[in-house]
């Protein structure tokens, strides 16, 4: 499952982790690829990104109620659970494609606005962005 996903073939991914799962239900990593074929995401850490909160999925509540305790779902993945506070626009990952324009929209004032050609890193308050950095010197400035 985890071969197709990394590929971007989410159809198989989804397939195989639901045979894994046919085979053993209480397996939690079958479970998270389930969830990122569904969101059409690779990487695991990109599950952050998703706009509906993690714990409203059945797939993620279920790998949580079989993780073992020695197993650690990743905190990119359970930032999400929170609201988050601040949000990097990665404009290689397909998770942010429809942020990625030709021009950027420095006066957003919501995530619906918000329109980058680069790297950013934008602050959210409430619903409304309150800091915006773009590019990744900018960026790797700020840490």
């Amino acid at each position: 499952a985890y071969s197709y996903l990394n590929k971007g073939d989410y159809p198989n991914a989804l397939k195989y982790a639901e045979r894994v799962l046919d085979i053993d239900v209480e397996n939690s990593k079958a479970y998270i690829i389930h969830l990122m074929a569904e969101s059409k995401i690779q990487k695991e850490s990109d599950l952050q990104y998703i706009k509906t909160p993690l714990n409203q999925f059945s797939n993620f509540n279920k790998a949580l109620q079989f993780s073992d305790e020695d197993e650690k779902i990743t905190s990119a993945i359970t930032t999400n659970i929170t609201n988050l506070q601040v949000y990097r626009v990665d404009t290689s990952s397909a998770m942010n494609s429809k942020y990625v324009s030709d021009e950027t929209n420095k006066d957003a004032k919501n995530l619906e606005q918000l329109k980058v050609k680069s790297p950013t890193l934008i602050k959210i308050t409430g619903e409304t962005i309150t800091e915006y950095y773009e590019s990744n010197e900018i960026i790797n400035n700020l840490k």
